[in-house]
């Protein structure tokens, strides 16, 4: 009785001898990590703008030893667009009672340059993550202390960023002489992809005989590319306006004389190709921001200066003719094309009353848009009357031909703005084939 090898125990019967027997305890303690919100109003919110929120961290048993934890959030776009940790680990050790003394994690937005969700400021939702765990402890180690961790969702981001095409800047230099303006273009805010965008002008074009022809701007270039990869898409990218020039547009337009027209442009297409990137896919979200951001159009207005006169030109041929029969002769078109056709008439300046002057074949010549350019001539002959003008005898008399009326639908040639910038002839001759006296 006093040998442990004689006196063996017996396992539940007499008889089945054994060495030892297994007892069990139940073990009512769970390793996990507990996330919980900053405090009972709810501190789970940030904002680009700098504010900040809040959550807490604890072990919910004791560690066999330390045990460091990383955060991360579940952002997947790759461009750190969710959330940051101040401090983006923390340690907790099983010899002192801090690993069941809650620690505090503050959160912040991170301020990126990308309108994520809805246009304009909203909220962001996000997971804080345990990304990752440190421990000689299995239970609280790599993927058994991820595995076992809370994640903490519904913590706020406020976006603070606008999706827009700016437009930075605009001169106003477009003149039809070859003289361009110009305007500089940008993206309000970052792209996820490339974003390609067209320009458009109005070009007014219009029918003019037999032929178009554009009396408008055009952009060059009018299509523009912006994307994050290159981070081009805060430089502003020049767009030069043109007129059509003299080659095209010889049209006096708007008011008599030289002056500055107006032209709408407008943004006519946008696509990102990226598909998270749907603000920079839709013409109603991607708004025209005029010179600055927040100032959103749907177009906007440039101005090119049209150096087209309006006028009939009148140019000497043969500038005699004589009472006795002989003729003379001038030219006359017009200086810039018509919008419809014009018809000019001639007189002269005898004031007399009498029909004392010039007679003109034919007294009226029609222009269209198709033969403006084309010189006309219009004979001129001495009126034989039977009044010996000027000195006794056979001398000559100097007359000027007027443009007296002219008709049309263009408002530049017609009426009293017609006759207005029309030339007169000078400096006609009609021999007066008549002599004074007694018979």
């Amino acid at each position: 009785n006093d040998s442990l090898v004689q006196s063996n125990l017996n396992l539940n019967t007499i008889g089945s001898l054994t060495d030892n027997i297994t007892l069990a305890s139940a073990d009512n303690d769970t390793a996990r990590i507990l996330l919980s919100y900053g405090n009972s109003d709810g501190d789970n919110s940030s904002s680009e703008s700098g504010d900040n929120g809040s959550f807490t961290i604890v072990l919910q048993t004791r560690p066999l030893d330390n045990v460091t934890i990383f955060f991360n959030d579940n952002d997947t776009s790759g461009r750190s667009l969710g959330l940051s940790f101040i401090p983006d680990n923390l340690s907790f050790t099983g010899k002192s009672d801090n690993w069941s003394t809650s620690r505090t994690v503050v959160f912040g937005s991170r301020d990126d340059q990308v309108d994520e969700g809805s246009k304009g400021s909203d909220n962001q939702t996000f997971t804080a993550l345990v990304s990752n765990t440190l421990s000689n402890d299995p239970l609280y180690n790599a993927d058994n202390g991820t595995s076992i961790s809370d994640n903490l969702s519904g913590l706020y981001a406020l976006d603070n960023d606008t999706a827009g095409v700016v437009i930075v800047s605009t001169d106003n230099l477009s003149n039809e002489n070859g003289t361009t303006g110009s305007l500089t273009v940008r993206l309000r805010s970052e792209p996820y992809g490339t974003v390609s965008l067209k320009l458009s002008a109005d070009n007014d074009t219009r029918t003019l005989g037999s032929q178009n022809y554009a009396l408008g701007v055009y952009l060059v270039p009018d299509n523009l590319s912006f994307s994050y990869t290159s981070d081009n898409w805060s430089t502003a990218q020049t767009v030069v306006i043109h007129s059509f020039g003299d080659d095209n547009d010889t049209v006096d337009e708007g008011e008599l004389g030289p002056d500055n027209q107006s032209f709408t442009v407008w943004l006519s297409s946008i696509d990102d190709d990226n598909a998270s990137g749907m603000l920079y896919d839709s013409l109603s979200q991607a708004k025209i921001n005029l010179n600055s951001a927040g100032s959103e159009v749907d177009n906007f207005t440039v101005l090119s200066t049209d150096n087209d006169t309006a006028r009939v030109l009148l140019a000497y041929g043969d500038n005699s003719s004589s009472e006795s029969g002989s003729t003379g002769n001038f030219s006359l078109r017009l200086q810039t094309q018509p919008l419809n056709e014009v018809t000019v008439f001639f007189g002269d300046n005898d004031s007399s009353g009498r029909q004392l002057g010039l007679g003109f074949t034919p007294d009226n010549i029609t222009f269209g848009p198709d033969n403006w350019t084309t010189s006309r001539t219009v004979v001129f002959s001495s009126l034989e009357d039977n009044v010996d003008e000027g000195t006794k005898g056979f001398d000559n008399q100097s007359f000027t031909a007027l443009v007296n009326n002219t008709i049309s639908s263009d408002p530049r040639y017609s009426g009293d703005n017609g006759t207005s910038v029309s030339d007169n002839l000078s400096g006609l001759y009609a021999e007066d084939n008549d002599t004074v006296g007694v018979v």
